[in-house]
């Protein structure tokens, strides 16, 4: 609480608390020493109102003043004085603190003004920030939608296709097989032409091994002899169990 009562120096840049010694001016105006020395080294100017304090007596302008004197200071320091003047001198010391908590006040006031602004202006932002936010999704929302909708239709497109493919992949198995079905068949009957034609070759009149075929072919041996060629030709073990 200390702190919220004390004077604090008067340069905008340092504003440091005023505690054991400050430079004090006769226009009201504190400084920490360290800033007071700086800017009074380089002209007799008040830094905070800029008045020229080179008209007045040099020694009274510009002071260092105590802000924690002892006992002794208290008592000597205005001792012997006539009541009329220690009360104009309290009620000057009065004016100097009340105009220094007056620019205090003034100075929070602006510093509070300038955060409600920088808080304006940040709800603003981010009310835009929201806004834009909420914009982006609902547009991301409607993509997902869109994007859901149409997986679901080519979801649907490809179990259509898989259905149509199973389909037809059992329709090529029966083509197949009643392909290698023909197949087979037109393979043996061209290795039966083929087998007859071969044997009619040889000359009717030698006696050969072949000449029961070729009469047979022919149509000129009984048809004992063509039953018995075909089982020779069908299934050999049982022509030689005939034969034997």
């Amino acid at each position: 609480m200390a702190e919220d009562h004390a004077l604090r120096c008067n340069i905008l840049r340092c504003r440091a608390l005023l505690s054991a010694q400050a430079v004090v001016t006769t226009c009201s105006h504190a400084f920490c020493v360290p800033c007071g020395t700086r800017a009074f080294e380089q002209a007799l100017v008040c830094p905070a109102c800029d008045t020229s304090l080179t008209q007045r007596s040099a020694s009274d302008d510009i002071v260092v003043a105590e802000l924690m004197p002892t006992e002794d200071y208290k008592s000597s320091v205005i001792a012997g004085l006539r009541p009329e003047i220690v009360i104009e001198i309290a009620g000057r010391a009065l004016s100097f603190w009340s105009y220094q908590v007056t620019q205090e006040a003034a100075y929070q006031a602006l510093v509070l003004k300038d955060l409600d602004e920088q808080c304006a202006r940040l709800e603003r932002q981010l009310q835009s920030l929201a806004r834009e936010a909420n914009q982006e999704i609902a547009a991301l929302q409607e993509r997902l939608a869109a994007s859901t909708k149409s997986h679901e239709m080519e979801r649907r497109r490809h179990h259509e296709l898989a259905e149509q493919f199973s389909e037809k992949s059992r329709q090529f198995q029966r083509l197949q097989a009643l392909y290698d079905k023909l197949k087979r068949k037109a393979l043996v009957s061209q290795s039966t032409a083929s087998g007859g034609l071969h044997l009619s070759q040889p000359d009717s009149s030698q006696t050969t091994p072949a000449e029961p075929l070729a009469s047979a072919v022919d149509g000129t041996i009984p048809f004992g002899r063509k039953q018995a060629f075909i089982i020779r030709l069908a299934d050999p073990d049982a022509w030689a169990q005939h034969l034997s």
